[in-house]
């Protein structure tokens, strides 16, 4: 029983790597990947996996190119080990937290990053609304890396007539507490009403414990955010995230967040008083809450303008030196 486990496990992790590819992929770049996950499969073995895929109907075989999704295989991922997505999201965040390098106060190391996908012809208009988010300090930072497409990076190639925009994640703050000795724990994200430029109280949140998706994907697919009024006017409703650090880390941790604030880090929407509630959320005893811009905000307020994104948070690491401020690409 557990090798079937084990097999359909494998299973699943290719389908992951093909939805990732926009275009049909070969049993040694499935091979490399599933490696660097802690999979390693040698091609042989990925080359019998992908057969019986293909009889399956799970994938299509493009002879030399490789392999491609099927309908059936994308049904199946979406569906798959679902007692393995649960909590999916708290591990995702947890990992790449424990991923970052970045050290605000030499401005060098590796940052947590969210991708979006925006079709090319709207990408000035895209870079317009984000400059405005963050003028308005409704985004997390104004550092952005632009891939034009057909670039890639890390294995990411942009597909053809769409550019790419990796923006800083809110983790990566946690990344840097976590490095500087101070326990994290995320909790929820949401939406924060905003009036008169200040945060009042989360309207509707959603628990990352057991959660298999990221809230805040799942609100911007909802359209209930007013970015633009909050960016425009002061008062709106914005997409935040909430965690809890120990009451006696509140002073180094305020350190950091202005340490953060002069790097563009501007997205601290509040950090509250040990042992009560932070815009209507309750805190665990001895601890202290804290209220931060979700990465993907600007994003929000991008699909508010009609521009269409496909975006995913909580994607992956970059070096920041790689990253521009906003200012420069428009």
């Amino acid at each position: 029983m557990q090798q079937d486990i084990d097999v359909q496990r494998k299973i699943i992790e290719i389908l992951r790597i093909l939805k990732r590819h926009k275009e049909p992929v070969g049993a040694r770049i499935v091979s490399k990947e599933l490696s660097e996950i802690g999979y390693p499969l040698n091609e042989r073995t990925v080359r019998y996996h992908l057969k019986l895929m293909d009889e399956s109907g799970l994938t299509e075989n493009h002879g030399y190119s490789g392999r491609t999704l099927t309908q059936k295989g994308t049904d199946e991922l979406n569906n798959a080990l679902v007692s393995d997505r649960i909590g999916f999201v708290l591990s995702r965040i947890e990992n790449l937290s424990y991923g970052v390098t970045y050290d605000p106060f030499k401005n060098e190391g590796d940052i947590a990053i969210n991708t979006s996908l925006v079709e090319k012809r709207n990408i000035d208009k895209v870079l317009t609304i984000i400059k405005e988010a963050n003028d308005a300090r409704m985004a997390l930072s104004p550092l952005l890396k632009v891939l034009d497409e057909t670039e890639e990076i890390s294995n990411f190639e942009v597909p053809e007539n769409y550019s790419a925009i990796f923006s800083p994640c809110s983790f990566t703050v946690d990344g840097v507490l976590i490095r500087s000795g101070i326990p994290v724990a995320p909790i929820l994200g949401g939406m924060v009403e905003i009036e008169k430029h200040q945060p009042v109280r989360f309207i509707e949140a959603i628990k990352y414990e057991g959660c298999s998706l990221d809230p805040l994907e799942l609100f911007i697919g909802r359209k209930r955010t007013n970015i633009r009024g909050a960016i425009t006017k002061g008062s709106g409703v914005v997409l935040a995230n909430f965690r809890e650090i120990p009451l006696i880390a509140k002073d180094n941790t305020q350190k950091i967040f202005e340490k953060l604030e002069t790097r563009g880090f501007s997205g601290i929407l509040k950090v509250g008083e040990p042992n009560n509630h932070v815009l209507s959320v309750s805190v665990s005893r001895d601890k202290v809450g804290v209220v931060i811009i979700g990465g993907i905000n600007q994003m929000a307020a991008v699909e508010e303008a009609g521009i269409p994104t496909n975006t995913a948070a909580i994607e992956s690491l970059i070096d920041i030196r790689e990253m521009k401020n906003v200012n420069e690409l428009i």
